[in-house]
């Protein structure tokens, strides 16, 4: 371009002063070959000027497509190629990392709400510190799983063990848990009285005012009569307490035999009012 500028002046300079038609001739020939220049100049311009145009609007855009799709939900994000100039394809490279980031971190996530705190893409590291953070919570949860499973061991050894028979009745008064003494109280096994009314487990449809004393109340201790597997009735001292688990009512009942104390009851009501010997009623009977 500059050649046919340099190559022009003079050309002009000779076509105005001299005028001769060799000059004339020569000048135009001069012109055309400046002007030649400055179109091939300016066209190559135009196309370095459009090359370099798209190779960074055309990764841009993709870029511009993948963070729509990313911010409408989809994971399902096509690799971005890496093209263009070195700061573009810096970014490209920061961005194919952002999404493998992001991909095992909602995969992370996912295990994270479902409970499986086993799952192996839980021992992956991402760059990012959430991801670090997120692999911090999973340890916690899987720390506090580990001891609230101990617990809830220890809970149910108790329960087991327990000489009283311990049940969960929920607010329709249907048993929900019933532990090992429930067998030795009732006679039935405690997978038979799972399920079953609490009312069937009384003798009388009197005692269901236990029931109703604790939603108004809160709690209750009562005597009642229980129904034995084999027809019979035994006397059983409730301690019951209203709770609620997940905004639901339920019941925590603790049933305690109480035959031999009743038994020696009787007897001792009976010594105050008969004679040891002859069995008959004494004084105090008569009084």
């Amino acid at each position: 371009m500059v050649r046919g500028l340099d190559g022009l002046r003079p050309a002009l300079s000779d076509f105005l002063l001299q005028g001769t038609a060799s000059a004339r001739s020569q000048a135009r020939g001069d012109l055309l070959f400046g002007a030649g220049l400055m179109a091939a100049a300016i066209v190559t311009s135009l196309l370095v000027l459009l090359s370099t145009s798209r190779s960074i609007v055309v990764p841009l855009r993709r870029f511009e497509h993948a963070l729509e799709r990313l911010r409408g939900g989809s994971r399902e994000v096509p690799p971005v190629e890496v093209r263009g100039p070195a700061e573009i394809a810096a970014v490209s490279y920061a961005f194919r990392d952002i999404l493998a980031d992001v991909a095992l971190l909602e995969a992370q996530a996912v295990a994270i709400a479902a409970g499986d705190l086993l799952d192996p893409v839980l021992a992956q590291t991402a760059t990012m510190p959430i991801g670090r953070s997120l692999q911090q919570l999973a340890s916690t949860l899987s720390r506090m799983g580990a001891q609230l499973k101990a617990r809830e061991e220890t809970a149910k050894a108790v329960l087991e063990t327990a000489a009283d028979a311990i049940w969960t009745i929920d607010s329709d008064a249907l048993v929900r848990s019933a532990n090992r003494a429930t067998e030795d109280l009732l006679g039935w096994p405690a997978s038979d009285v799972v399920g079953a009314h609490f009312g069937s487990l009384l003798a009388t449809e009197g005692d269901m005012v236990v029931f109703e004393l604790l939603r108004q109340q809160g709690s209750v201790r009562s005597e009642v009569q229980l129904r034995r597997a084999n027809g019979t009735t035994i006397p059983a001292l409730v301690s019951a307490a209203v709770t609620y688990f997940e905004g639901n009512l339920m019941v925590t009942v603790v049933a305690r035999d109480i035959s031999e104390r009743k038994e020696l009851e009787g007897r001792l009501a009976h010594q105050a009012t008969h004679d040891t010997l002859t069995g008959l009623a004494n004084r105090g009977a008569a009084i």
